[in-house]
């Protein structure tokens, strides 16, 4: 069957499969978390999951002592889509605080166009303790068969519990991968968030 088509705000990207599961009759499109800031929109700052690697806004997000993390990244689907089995995630987080804690989690949903959310797979979760250091977080989250039709969105939702008093963590989210996006005061291996997400062939 044909490739399909994902549109990010209007603009087409032809999406080409960047790796096969020829058992399960799966391809795997690499998709990269990026901020943007449109001065007319409320709120200011949005998130999208695009194919470009483009340079972010900011590149990140931070919690702080009593501010928790709840960031969304969608994807606007143009051409109807079936997504099933494991979408894999890489995460990079960092903090030059020594040390902190946080807890983070990753949820998928489809959101159809009056904004209604349905919530696919099952949350997945991971504690944090960073010790002026950075930390990948590579993780799998199982989805069932589902489609995604015209106009309707994927949603990938981070969330985080408040950091440790006077502490804090940045989370990282820009597609260029510039390494010095931050002035945390650590050593970026990557800041990139990608998303690889499995398609029905």
């Amino acid at each position: 069957m044909g490739i399909p088509v994902i549109y990010d705000k209007g603009e087409q990207v032809l999406a080409t499969y960047d790796f096969y599961d020829v058992a399960s009759g799966t391809g795997y499109v690499r998709l990269y978390g990026c901020d943007f800031l449109d001065e007319d929109a409320s709120p200011t700052s949005w998130a999208r999951l695009i194919t470009s690697q483009v340079y972010g806004d900011y590149g990140y997000t931070q919690s702080q002592t009593a501010t928790a993390v709840d960031k969304d990244f969608d994807l606007i689907v143009e051409s109807p889509i079936i997504i099933e089995g494991k979408i894999i995630i890489n995460l990079w987080g960092g903090s030059a605080n020594n040390p902190t804690s946080t807890t983070a989690n990753i949820d998928f949903y489809v959101v159809d166009k009056d904004g209604n959310e349905t919530h696919i797979g099952t949350q997945i979760q991971k504690a944090f303790t960073f010790e002026n250091n950075t930390l990948l977080w590579s993780a799998e989250y199982e989805v069932p068969n589902n489609t995604i039709k015209a106009g309707e969105r994927l949603r990938m939702s981070l969330t985080t519990t408040a950091c440790d008093a006077a502490t804090h963590v940045v989370w990282l989210h820009d597609p260029a991968n510039r390494n010095d996006i931050s002035n945390e005061g650590v050593t970026w291996t990557s800041s990139q968030l990608t998303i690889d997400l499995p398609i029905k062939l």
